[in-house]
């Protein structure tokens, strides 16, 4: 049974959704277009995103999400610059515009590109594929146990050129890879694993469970500002002899240790699984 379950388990993980997308490319007729965009070097402004979504696709942003490609032709009808981005209006850093790639759990965003000095009569065709994963904690808890593709022919005269389509991701978490760049699609999280290194004089290191209070960024690179729950076993033969019972703040983290029908007060550090790991093997 387990062996079954766990090929299962590896055919979810497997599943993968293709589409090619060939459409017929539209004039970009937008006013002040150098107010959204850097058309010779490809570059779009967050700021400018908004407007130039409703001007194009005729929608208002809302709560979408919208993946754009820009793409910057030479005149013998090469591509020169190339830059991708992710908007979602509100709270969204300049990092999560330019560079990280990150779509959060959605089952359906908007994909827009934009070509500046591409020829006429041109065949422009996007490969769409959804790959399924495992969320990110899950990851984290086997640690702690141990679409480029543009045809464009040369012809007739250069012009600027754009189109959209609303995509359906059918798999959450997955990757979704849009000519040949990859977004990670994962949702914020509950639930985390990690490792507790006290810098008190409670020896060992515990194996832990983080509890979100509200749903937080597993994936980001800085702490949250709200308080979660801490609760693990110390790492070593009888676990469960000294049980952590805590909250962490950021990269700290401060409680009990209960074991023996006594207790000691510990606090230190919360690191990621990985990294416990590594220091482990060393």
């Amino acid at each position: 049974m387990r062996v079954n379950a766990a090929i299962l388990f590896l055919t979810m993980l497997m599943q993968t959704s293709t589409e090619t997308w060939v459409n017929a490319p539209r004039p970009l007729q937008v006013s002040n277009l150098n107010h959204f965009v850097d058309a010779a070097n490809a570059v779009m402004y967050k700021s400018g995103a908004a407007q130039l979504i409703r001007e194009t696709i005729g929608i208002e942003p809302g709560d979408l999400t919208f993946v754009i490609h820009a793409v910057r032709w030479s005149d013998g009808g090469e591509i020169v610059k190339q830059n991708w981005y992710v908007f979602h209006s509100g709270q969204w850093s300049d990092a999560q515009f330019a560079t990280m790639k990150r779509i959060y759990g959605r089952k359906q965003i908007w994909f827009l590109y934009l070509q500046f000095n591409a020829h006429s009569s041109v065949n422009t065709t996007y490969v769409i594929e959804t790959k399924k994963k495992t969320a990110a904690y899950f990851d984290h808890l086997q640690q702690t146990a141990g679409l480029f593709g543009v045809n464009m022919p040369m012809a007739g005269e250069a012009r600027n050129i754009w189109n959209a389509k609303l995509v359906d991701i059918p798999y959450v978490p997955s990757d979704v890879v849009i000519g040949g760049v990859t977004f990670d699609d994962e949702g914020l999280s509950w639930i985390d694993f990690s490792a507790a290194v006290p810098v008190s004089k409670t020896p060992g290191m515990f194996a832990v469970v983080d509890l979100y209070f509200r749903p937080t960024d597993i994936k980001g690179l800085g702490f949250s500002s709200w308080p979660h729950a801490v609760e693990g076993v110390r790492v070593g033969n009888r676990p469960l002899k000294n049980i952590l019972l805590g909250v962490g703040w950021g990269p700290m983290y401060g409680g009990v240790v209960v074991g023996g029908g006594t207790y000691t007060y510990s606090f230190g550090v919360n690191i990621s699984a990985s990294a416990a790991v590594s220091a482990v093997k060393k």
